[in-house]
């Protein structure tokens, strides 16, 4: 049996409990240590005793608290850390997000309860945040210090990353929205993918500079949360086979195995590629009132994968799906319950609804040909237009036919709450309906096929008028938003081209438009461009990277060429 000691989170200690044979024995666990507080000298308390006796009573009384916390407070002040003795160490860098108390030079983790107990004993000490910009210097030191313990080939490295899905029993729901109340905001997708670049950050500093350490990194995009968790639902608490697959990995570095570099390299980077992918989206999409694209951020470029929709309430909306790579589906919900679904096969399109057991009956099937049919117990009506389906006594879904598209419409308490439509088989918009009958969004999911991943998003505001539009490719190769004056006009067009946004943004004021364009770091204006009222160019100001002019060309009407206007000019 090898002897293991972690420094790390629940992301690797969890492993060992999924061992088929006993191969692995935890000797040492350090638990929600920021390398601030391992890498530092012990705070020089006169009341030191007193101090740990306090903290540990307010620990006790905190039912979320692990019995992992209470044994280490000891640890927090004497750092006393690493024991060694084992036959490898394992760190990941999950606790770099939290927060620490700075005492002199000292640090010890921020909790609520050490924070309390220090102030009441008059303790001087310093707030400071996690994903904090200066830990380079504190792995260092923590590196070096595990030299004295263990030679770097037996130090494994787990480069664990937040998870913002969670599977709810039967699908994959955005984490946030599994925790409706407004003290969950820490599981926003914003704060998982800034942590998640931020420990790429930092397990990229680990691997150019200590190469001898082996590395665990497994493929961030085949895995989720559980809401069954052990430990409950969260970003580090992950499904069975993320355990079951680091254990694999970690058995073929203690056998030998020569990693496979290129295999390596290849995960890190679709991680990477991930993570900013989901940045890109995040950037275009905020200061909507929803998240609602907060699934599609797992959407990779090249081959399609589920979508989730949401309402601004969190509720889902629709749900497109490929199984088995060989047909579409969609799903349609109301208050996150499924009332019916389409699945696209060879042509044909089949709508299910569910009966009174809640199994899934077909109800309409129809071709590209038009012909359509009814199940009504054993009768069959030909070439309806018009198709209401019963659910039960609350809820129905009536179907509008037309020549190339049709129409879901969603009714609840004889209220309609969503209309889907459909073009050539593609969901084309999906518009929501509040209780009253007012539309309080429109989601736009036209050209969800295997290539050109083309969306678009709308803000309303409380009086119905558009206030923003943003059309966007998933692979995060362009995008545009539009901002809107109450009167339906824009005013405002923001370009935004691969991972720098606000590379152009263009004004209109009445029928007067103007353009600015920006070099690829977002801040030094590279062109100021001006236009006639038929949206041709009439002045365009080219500046060099200090913000000086370096030329102008400009031209009196539409019909004439741009020309260089002399330097002269200019300086007038």
């Amino acid at each position: 049996m090898l002897n293991i000691e972690i420094k790390g989170s629940c992301v690797t200690r969890e492993s060992f409990n999924y061992q088929d044979k006993k191969t692995y024995k935890v000797n040492k666990y350090i638990f929600q240590k920021p390398l601030k507080v391992i890498s530092t000298a012990p705070a020089a308390l006169g009341d030191e005793a007193a101090i740990i006796r306090e903290i540990k009573l307010q620990l006790t009384n905190n039912e979320s608290v692990s019995d992992f916390v209470l044994k280490q407070v000891d640890d927090s002040f004497t750092k006393k850390f690493i024991i060694g003795g084992a036959d490898y160490f394992i760190f990941d860098l999950i606790d770099e997000r939290m927060p620490t108390l700075k005492i002199g030079e000292s640090h010890v983790e921020r909790r609520p309860e050490i924070q309390k107990v220090l102030e009441s004993f008059g303790v001087d000490f310093l707030n400071e945040p996690g994903n904090a910009d200066d830990l380079y210097g504190y792995i260092d030191t923590f590196i070096e210090d595990l030299k004295q313990y263990y030679p770097l080939e037996r130090v494994i490295l787990h480069k664990a990353f937040a998870q913002f899905k969670v599977s709810d029993g039967e699908q994959l729901v955005p984490l946030a929205y599994t925790f409706p109340d407004e003290g969950h905001r820490k599981y926003s997708a914003r704060r998982a993918v800034e942590t998640n670049l931020y420990l790429h950050s930092l397990y990229e500093y680990i691997e150019a500079n200590y190469p001898e350490i082996p590395i665990i990194e497994l493929k961030h995009m085949d895995y989720y949360s559980t809401h069954d968790h052990v430990y409950g639902r969260g970003y580090y608490h992950y499904n069975d086979e993320y355990y079951q697959d680091f254990l694999s990995a970690l058995d073929g570095i203690v056998s030998g195995i020569p990693a496979d570099a290129d295999k390596q390299k290849l995960i890190a980077d679709d991680n990477l590629h991930l993570f900013k992918l989901q940045q890109n989206i995040l950037d275009i999409t905020a200061g909507f009132e929803t998240d609602r694209r907060l699934l599609l951020t797992e959407i990779p470029d090249h081959k399609p994968v589920d979508a989730l929709f949401h309402d601004k309430n969190g509720l889902r909306i629709c749900k497109i799906y490929y199984p088995n790579g060989a047909k579409r589906g969609f799903m349609f919900y109301v208050r996150n319950k499924i009332i019916a679904k389409v699945i696209i096969k060879e042509g044909h399109h089949y709508i299910y609804t569910p009966d009174e057991t809640g199994k899934f009956a077909a109800a309409v099937a129809w071709s590209t040909q038009g012909y359509r049919l009814l199940r009504e117990g054993s009768n069959y009506i030909e070439k309806a237009n018009e198709v209401s389906i019963v659910i039960n006594k609350l809820q129905r879904v009536k179907i509008l036919f037309r020549k190339d598209d049709f129409s879901i419409l969603l009714y609840n308490f004889n209220a309609l709450v969503a209309r889907h439509e459909f073009q050539q088989g593609f969901l084309h918009t999906a518009r929501v309906f509040s209780a009253n009958g007012k539309l309080q969004e429109v989601l736009y999911a036209k050209g969800y096929k295997r290539a050109g991943r083309m969306a678009s998003s709308y803000k309303y505001d409380e009086d119905g008028n558009l206030e923003n539009k943003t059309d966007f490719y998933l692979d995060g190769s362009l995008y545009t938003k539009l901002e809107y004056n109450p009167d339906g006009t824009y005013f405002r067009k923001i370009f935004y081209k691969k991972d720098k946004p606000h590379r152009a943004v263009q004004f209109q004021n009445n029928k007067q438009v103007k353009r600015f364009v920006y070099y690829p770091d977002g801040s030094s204006l590279q062109q100021e461009v001006d236009f006639f009222e038929d949206g041709t160019r009439r002045r365009v100001t080219v500046f060099d990277e200090s913000g000086d002019i370096k030329r102008v060309l400009s031209r009196n009407s539409p019909n004439e060429n741009l020309v260089v206007m002399d330097a002269a000019l200019l300086e007038v």
